[in-house]
């Protein structure tokens, strides 16, 4: 699998720059149908990753979270402290097979 390491750098940017807006729970994500989400993420249980967490709003306490931005990252450790984000981007998740017993992202 070939990375465009130029693609992610923007990407990164991009949401580190979000990251900065105290609306962001809303204004970036304002075509996600909240409700739903939040519905069949609270149906999840047992060891649980949201790849492209963001600032961890659809996360119950103890989840997992990946992100490519370490500002959103930094709200969501804030937002989330009985859960563990780490800086990651996705594609090879520093975790063994297995390990998650459901695995989960939104608009990403």
């Amino acid at each position: 699998m070939v990375v465009n390491m130029k693609r992610i750098k923007i990407e990164r940017n991009y949401w580190n720059t979000a990251a900065l807006d105290p609306d962001v729970d809303s204004k970036y994500i304002c075509d996600l149908d909240d409700k739903g989400c939040l519905e069949a993420v609270g149906q999840l249980h047992g060891r649980v990753l949201e790849i492209g967490c963001g600032v961890g709003r659809l996360m119950k306490q103890n989840y997992y979270g990946i992100d490519i931005s370490e500002k959103m990252i930094a709200l969501a450790k804030n937002k989330k402290p009985g859960s563990q984000f780490l800086l990651c981007n996705g594609r090879k998740i520093p975790f063994e097979k297995g390990y998650f017993d459901a695995v989960y992202c939104v608009l990403v």
